[in-house]
């Protein structure tokens, strides 16, 4: 992994060979990407990469679509992938799925060709051979320009998982640009596909929650939430709102990028029909954050509370989860942005917080330590 200061830095040569796995056999979209450096987020960055293919040629974009292998391949055909592609289709469980379930998508596959002309594309993470196997069900019923965007659309997102796996950028920055996506595109696609950069598992509840969780569900496991505070004058959960979601998305990938490793597990709330803005979080991070609380004190009668315990019931979380607690105001800002000093202390506050706070729990997951 590279930083992206680093990355800002290389000879335009260097900055293609880097970003060479990016997008399946096509060096020339990082080259035409290369004149736009530096870049300030790696979003930015992802941004102007998907922005050459957008404007590239007819020709060139469907070059590039057949660059790209056939997916479940077996034999001599696993042999050519690249490096990535590989990773991501044993992720997926594709190496591993059953004879019925290759020879289903082998059938598939022969049928998309046959149809359109270019092979099958979808962003596998986060996905399994069932669902993959219903996905291309679904795409085999557009039309031609259809599903050529289609394919498009899966490639910007598997070179945004790639680049988050390969480019090391400051979370404080990658929250900054998060929030301006916010004000030109729905979330909950954004949400989605920065959980899944971060290697986050994404769960849905039925009212539309989003929960991104770095690791399975187990009875044995500790989970502290981030996206939500537990504000003791209430005895409520308090949803953070988008700056909320944005930051814990960043540690995630930040700690991720780092190798840390913490005491307990972490997930990500969001709320993406939420509207909640910048002025309306509670910024508690801009602060050093007081302390956790067991959710067992949360009173689910109170504000938000019985539908953000519902949304974590629904995905599996029932107990051992914990939430920051805010014991007060702190900053109270007011306007519609932060400013970068104080979103750099909100996300520094937040990482020391994590990085300094044991798991303490007893076997009812009552509490844990801030040190």
């Amino acid at each position: 992994m590279i930083s992206l200061d680093d990355l800002n830095r290389l000879s335009a040569e260097d900055f293609v060979h880097r970003l060479q796995g990016i997008f399946e056999h096509s060096p020339w979209i990082a080259r035409r990407a290369a004149p736009c450096a530096p870049f300030s987020s790696r979003l930015q960055l992802l941004q102007q990469l998907r922005a050459v293919v957008k404007s590239a040629t007819f020709a060139e974009q469907l070059a590039l679509i057949n660059a790209h292998p056939k997916l479940a391949s077996r034999g001599k055909a696993r042999q050519q992938l690249t490096q990535e592609c590989w990773r991501e289709q044993k992720k997926a469980g594709l190496d591993a799925c059953s004879d019925d379930e290759y020879a289903h998508l082998a059938r598939l596959n022969v049928a998309y060709g046959e149809k359109f002309g270019f092979p099958f594309i979808l962003a596998v993470r986060g996905h399994d051979p069932p669902s993959i196997i219903a996905h291309l069900k679904r795409r085999l019923q557009h039309d031609q320009e259809q599903e050529m965007q289609a394919a498009l659309h899966e490639i910007g997102l598997i070179a945004s998982y790639r680049l988050a796996d390969a480019v090391a950028s400051d979370a404080a920055t990658e929250v900054q640009a998060m929030l301006h996506q916010f004000a030109q595109a729905a979330a909950a696609p954004l949400i989605i596909e920065w959980m899944r950069a971060a290697s986050l598992t994404v769960c849905r509840a039925e009212a539309g929650q989003l929960i991104g969780l770095s690791s399975g569900i187990s009875a044995s496991s500790r989970m502290l939430i981030m996206g939500l505070h537990y504000d003791p004058d209430s005895r409520a959960l308090v949803y953070d709102g988008r700056l909320g979601c944005a930051i814990g998305i960043a540690i995630s990938q930040q700690m991720r990028q780092q190798g840390r490793q913490l005491q307990f597990d972490l997930a990500v709330f969001s709320s993406p029909h939420d509207k909640t803005g910048v002025s309306d979080f509670s910024t508690l991070a801009l602060n050093a954050p007081s302390g956790c609380i067991g959710m067992q004190s949360v009173d689910a009668d109170r504000g938000d509370s019985r539908e953000i315990l519902a949304a974590l019931r629904a995905v599996g979380l029932s107990h051992s989860y914990f939430v920051i607690m805010n014991r007060g105001a702190s900053d109270n800002v007011q306007s519609a942005s932060l400013l970068p000093q104080q979103l750099g202390r909100a996300v520094g506050a937040l990482q020391e917080f994590l990085l300094h706070t044991q798991d303490t729990t007893d076997a009812k997951g009552q509490s844990l330590s801030h040190g």
